[in-house]
């Protein structure tokens, strides 16, 4: 997936509102369904998203690495993660990884900052500790198992989130 978040996230909202303009019925509710890194670019597309936020219905994340993925224990992610980010150039895995900038001004503390995530009436998270690739705390927003920079993280994101459900 070439880009960063940010980017990507813009193109999700101009399909979606092109989608909805041409609908033949009306929509009473837009709901959200992310896998990975498609959960932070639903949430980078939602300050784009204009008059259609009012209309956010559910969010369903699965194993999406809303706090991000540096301490991944893995050693085959770790080189993996390398690879991509130093040979291929990959933005987005520089955003999750904190490689491009420091955690203050990164787009993951921009994405905790935002309000727009509120507008949904519910947030269901899905996640396994199984996972290989994504840390648990980062999916499951799970404060009691953060470490250091993901602690402001998570807590800006629970503020923020009406009703959460963790699965």
């Amino acid at each position: 997936m070439e880009g960063s978040i940010e980017e990507l996230g813009k193109k999700v909202a101009e399909e979606v509102i092109q989608h909805v303009d041409r609908a033949l019925i009306r929509y009473e509710a837009i709901n959200f369904v992310g896998f990975s890194l498609g959960g932070l670019i639903v949430r980078a597309c939602l300050s784009e998203l204009g008059s259609l936020s009012k209309k956010l219905g559910i969010f369903v994340t699965f194993s999406s690495p809303h706090l991000g993925i540096s301490d991944s224990e893995n050693s085959f992610v770790k080189l993996g993660v390398w690879y991509l980010i130093k040979v291929d150039k990959v933005k987005n895995l520089k955003e999750l990884n904190f490689q491009s900038v420091k955690l203050e001004e990164s787009v993951l503390m921009k994405l905790s900052k935002s309000s727009h995530i509120s507008s949904f009436k519910r947030v269901v998270l899905v996640s396994s500790k199984d996972d290989g690739f994504v840390p648990l705390y980062s999916t499951f927003l799970a404060r009691e198992l953060c470490q250091n920079e993901a602690e402001e993280l998570c807590d800006n994101l629970l503020q923020r989130i009406k009703r959460l459900e963790r699965v």
